[in-house]
């Protein structure tokens, strides 16, 4: 489309696809938009469903629920109302109309866009934006760029202060209390900006930043708090000098501290005693007379710590395991002696970060179900660290993840960082002795994210999973083919397809979460789904590719897991083993990570942070498996095509795909940097090797004001 236009109130953006509505920007998935134009273009007209979906997913079958799902959404972002609209009319057995009244833009009615043309003129238009902002430089990247957003009634000023590279992504960054200096890393260093010139030079670190280092202002502004990861030394604490000096270390085991607003005291997460962030501590501002004042039960972990804005309270966001094995994540505070505790914000598992403002005001991060980010805030009493308002809304950009919140000591200017990513696949064929990746090249190459869950028998075909048309559903792809073809679609998410040892079914997840999931199966030659089984969204399954082997099922039990066979008919059968202890490594929604070899006889379960364990199904015996030096992460564990051994990832500043054999030699397969490695499959001929990279366009640091 050419250009925008009004419905009622609401701005339409078709070229961004974004509604801008009182205010505040909703972004759209690509159909939702074309649905839309297509009926501003017949504005009065009953439009026929089976025309509306002929004109939007004319190269794809799809249900009435998809539509139904699209005419849902559309009317949550114009707030029309389905029983009394007055935008969007639903015209029972016949189709939906854009209602007359609905009042269009006089300068430019929508036309139907040409879809090469706009995606001709896009990257015309990208590449003009780059070429201009080379030549005017960081004052044109705070007016560009990003919607307009609201704060209290007034915009918020928004101002872009880094322009690093994606191989130079920030790592962290922090504004300084009289807001001055920007303080911030990237994969080559510290470094500290004077925000009025630009001059910038880099810090002395005591060793290498980790990933996962984080940092923060003395108030004094001379100082930072630094803590979190260093290259071959652990988690740990340091003062760092920006001024010049040498780094004075203050104690091991320290994930993440901060100052308190007085700068005599740091609130730090302790990890001394089994590695897993669960303490909270105090310590003197020069490091002496630490003592614990908080420690949790195993299976919760602590991400932040803030003090409150009069010292007297300590806020921290505590993630865990409901009982239903459902992830939950809360900010909650307690008073200095780690009594007294309120519970601020409470989330399924969308709260990422927050900060704790001089004025009482706390601004966290959520994460809708799309990815993107929106920066909310509530109004806590420092003394009681009781909630006084209801969360607003304040900012929200469309494909954006927020994280890295810090502000100046009067609170008027608010430091975010802001990347943009997404999962694609890659695909990499082995070296004639199956040791290392010999070529790799991107499978995938939509704007969505796309991970891979199965191959075909004959090793020539990936099934994966895709958000491109809206919701998750299942595509695949051959290996030699020109690109992907929907196999599943539905209204719902539709994930991790896996074929059943015979090869005759197809069997996959259905369901959003944090809804209840079920099993389903489809002919692999074609036809309907059918129930299986129904489940929690903790549960998973694996298949092995052995004719004569049985899927796996496994489902939690508080912290243990339990194990079940499955059939494709007949569903969940007999328990066949469970953990030998609780207290397991979970992805992020409370899954633990498995997986099941090719022959059907062994599970390989990641155990912690840096080891696996074998179980041998037939025996029921468990031993120890390869150990990884770095840090095992979620969904990343696959077994060989030939049985042999396991394929994991080790985050890190370079990241890397590495095997394992089962006596614990270990080598790398993949490596790269600013990359995240995940969902790996290797195929059945044990010729390729199928993975996700979730790769950072860019993460930079922001600068908000009047919010």
């Amino acid at each position: 489309m050419s250009g925008e236009f009004r419905v009622g109130p609401s701005l339409v953006q078709p070229s961004l696809n974004s509604i801008i509505h009182k205010g505040k920007t909703a972004r759209l998935e690509p159909k939702m938009m074309e649905v839309l134009v297509y009926l501003a273009e017949h504005q009065g007209q009953v439009v026929p469903k089976e025309r509306l979906m002929q004109a939007v997913w004319a190269e794809t079958f799809v249900s009435d629920d998809v539509l139904t799902r699209c005419i849902s959404e559309l009317r949550r972002a114009l707030e029309d109302d389905a029983k009394e609209p007055h935008v969007i009319q639903t015209i029972p057995k016949k189709g939906y109309r854009l209602m007359p009244a609905v009042l269009m833009s006089a300068v430019e009615q929508p036309r139907k866009p040409n879809r090469r043309k706009v995606s001709a003129y896009a990257v015309v238009a990208a590449t003009a934006l780059i070429v201009t902002l080379a030549l005017y430089g960081l004052h044109w990247r705070g007016k560009m760029g990003r919607p307009k957003a609201l704060g209290q009634g007034r915009e918020i000023t928004q101002r872009q202060l880094t322009s690093n590279p994606p191989e130079r992504s920030l790592i962290w960054a922090a504004i300084s209390p009289d807001g001055k200096y920007l303080a911030y890393t990237d994969t080559n260093g510290l470094y500290l900006r004077l925000l009025d010139t630009g001059e910038t030079h880099s810090v002395s670190l005591p060793v290498r930043f980790g990933v996962n280092s984080t940092f923060a202002w003395f108030p004094d502004g001379t100082r930072l708090l630094v803590a979190g990861s260093f290259a071959d030394q652990g988690d740990s604490a340091w003062i760092v000098s920006v001024f010049g000096g040498a780094p004075r270390k203050l104690r091991n085991g320290v994930s993440w501290a901060s100052v308190s607003p007085d700068g005599r005291r740091i609130a730090f997460i302790d990890v001394n005693r089994d590695g897993r962030p669960r303490e909270l501590w105090v310590m003197e501002a020069n490091g002496e007379e630490p003592h614990r004042i908080v420690a949790f039960d195993e299976g919760n972990f602590l991400q932040q710590v803030w003090w409150s804005p009069d010292g007297r309270r300590i806020a921290y966001m505590r993630k865990r395991q409901d009982s239903n094995g459902r992830p939950r994540h809360t900010i909650e505070a307690c008073d200095l002696e780690g009594a007294h505790f309120t519970e601020i914000i409470e989330n399924a598992s969308d709260t990422n970060d927050f900060y704790w403002l001089p004025d009482g005001r706390l601004i966290f991060v959520l994460e809708d179900k799309t990815g993107d980010s929106a920066l909310w805030e509530v109004a806590v009493n420092p003394s009681t660290g009781m909630r006084i308002s209801e969360p607003k809304r304040i900012i929200h950009w469309p494909r954006a993840a927020f994280f890295g919140l810090s502000a100046t000591a009067d609170g008027k200017k608010l430091l975010v960082l802001e990347g943009t990513s997404q999962n694609d696949i890659y695909l990499g064929e082995f070296d004639s002795n199956r040791v290392r990746l010999r070529t790799t090249r991107q499978f995938t190459s939509d704007e969505r994210d796309d991970i891979p869950a199965a191959w075909t028998r004959d090793g020539k075909v990936v099934l994966f999973t895709s958000d491109r048309s809206g919701s998750y559903d299942i595509y695949k792809q051959a290996v030699q083919g020109s690109g992907p073809q929907a196999i599943i679609v539905g209204p719902n998410d539709e994930y991790e397809p896996r074929f059943s040892p015979d090869g005759s079914w197809v069997l996959y997840w259905s369901g959003s979460f944090p809804d209840t999931k079920r099993l389903m199966r489809i002919p692999a030659s074609g036809g309907g789904s059918e129930l299986v089984l129904t489940s929690s969204t903790n549960a998973a399954f694996r298949c092995p590719s052995h004719p004569g082997a049985s899927c796996i099922l496994s489902e939690r039990d508080g912290m243990q897991l339990l194990f079940f066979r499955l059939d494709a008919v007949k569903g969940k059968g007999a328990p066949v083993a469970k953990t030998e202890r609780p207290g397991l490594q979970m992805d992020s929604i409370g899954v633990p990570t498995w997986d099941l070899s090719p022959d059907g006889s062994r599970i390989a379960l990641e155990d912690g942070c840096c080891r696996a364990r074998i179980l041998d199904l037939t025996s029921g015996l468990w031993r120890a498996g390869p150990t990884n030096e770095g840090n095992l992460s979620g969904l990343n564990i696959a077994w060989s095509a030939d049985g042999h051994g396991i394929f994991f990832t080790r985050v890190g500043t370079t990241s890397q795909i590495l095997y394992a054999d089962l006596q614990g030699h270990t080598h790398v397969v993949s490596e790269g940097a600013n990359q995240d490695f995940s969902s790996l499959v290797p195929s059945p001929d044990g010729r390729y090797l199928a993975f996700s990279t979730r790769s950072t366009y860019s993460r930079n640091a922001w600068l908000l004001e009047n919010f």
